[in-house]
Parts: C-alpha cells; sequence; structure tokens
C-alpha cells in the first residue's frame, strides 16, 4: 500500500469509510474525503483505486456516505477488491421517505430493495462476475423507538408494503445492510 498508508503494519484492517471526526469504535483505518487529523484522506469519486491491496481487508463500515456519491457502482465495486473473502461489508443509508433525506447534498436516495444488484437477492448479479456479496441481514432504523415499537415487527415482516404504505407517514430513519463476500 504505497503512499496513503504507507509505514502502517496491521494484522487485520478494519476500515471505516466516511468516517469524519468521530471514528467508529473497533476500526483501524478511517478513510474521509476531508482531513480531520485522524484519517486517511482519500475521495471515493477520485476514479482511483483505494489505498488497499486486493482481499486485504476485513471489515467495513460505510455510513451515511452513500448517498453523497454520483457513482456507487465504483465504490461498491472497490469494497469488493479490497475485502477478504468471508469480509464483512456493513451500509447505512437514509431512507429516502424520511424528512432527513431531503437534503441538498444528497446526490441520490435509498429505498428497500436499493442495494439488491450486489446481493444474492438479485437475479441479475448472476451476470456480474465482479460483484458478489451474500445478504446477511437488512433492517429499518427508527430514530424514535416508540415507532420502532409500534411498526418495526410490520416493517421487518412486510418491507415491501411498509415501504409503500406505512413509511409515508412512519418512516424510518434509515436503512441497514450487512453484506458478506462470497
Amino acid at each position: 500500500m504505497p503512499g496513503l498508508l504507507e509505514g502502517i503494519e496491521m494484522k487485520e484492517i478494519t476500515l471505516d469509510v466516511g468516517c469524519g471526526s468521530v471514528p467508529k469504535k473497533g476500526y483501524n483505518v478511517c478513510l474521509d474525503k476531508y482531513d480531520h487529523g485522524n484519517n486517511t484522506v482519500f475521495d471515493l469519486e477520485s476514479g482511483k483505486k483505494m489505498p488497499f491491496k486486493n482481499n486485504s481487508v476485513s471489515k467495513i463500515w460505510c455510513r451515511n456516505v452513500l448517498e453523497h456519491l454520483n457513482n456507487v457502482e465504483l465504490v461498491m465495486d472497490e469494497f469488493y477488491r479490497i475485502l477478504k473473502k468471508g469480509g464483512v461489508l456493513e451500509i447505512v443509508v437514509p431512507f429516502y421517505r424520511h424528512p432527513n433525506a431531503v437534503n441538498p447534498l444528497h446526490k441520490r436516495y435509498f429505498g428497500w430493495q436499493s442495494m439488491n444488484y450486489w446481493s444474492n437477492q438479485n437475479s441479475e448479479m448472476r451476470l456480474r462476475s465482479m460483484n458478489g456479496f451474500e445478504l446477511v441481514e437488512k433492517k429499518w432504523v427508527f430514530e424514535d423507538k416508540k415507532l420502532e415499537f409500534l411498526f418495526g415487527w410490520y416493517a421487518s415482516k412486510k418491507p415491501l408494503q411498509y415501504e409503500k404504505w406505512l413509511g409515508v407517514f412512519f418512516p424510518a430513519r434509515r436503512i441497514y445492510l450487512k453484506l458478506k463476500k462470497k
């Protein structure tokens, strides 16, 4: 890994992408577009490869990042490249029906099926030779515990119906996905 991470020796690389000024506990490499003094500066949309060898990262945490990107496919391809076989990618994106999802800095919006393209939940995936993630977990994240109590069970059992009907009036804040590299 010449350049950005030169001289860093780690037994296991765990990566927080878009860490900001407060990296996630338990992750030993933080990557962000801006310098916060505690991270490696890297622009995901630069078109350059991320500063990691193929199959070198055990875990990736990516919270509130993908909605800011023009080319999510490029970034997902890079995540796939750097993750070890069996490596875990955790993604948190805002649910498009939540009022906070409407933000002038957001370039895209996510619904329940948005990330299926990269997982075994999509038959088109068989046509892509590069990406192949197994969907381990997907859930709605409510900011209000009362909403989670009232609608969480239904939302998890009938996610598309929730998104179409109840999600309009009682929206979850985010969607959480846990993917594993096959």
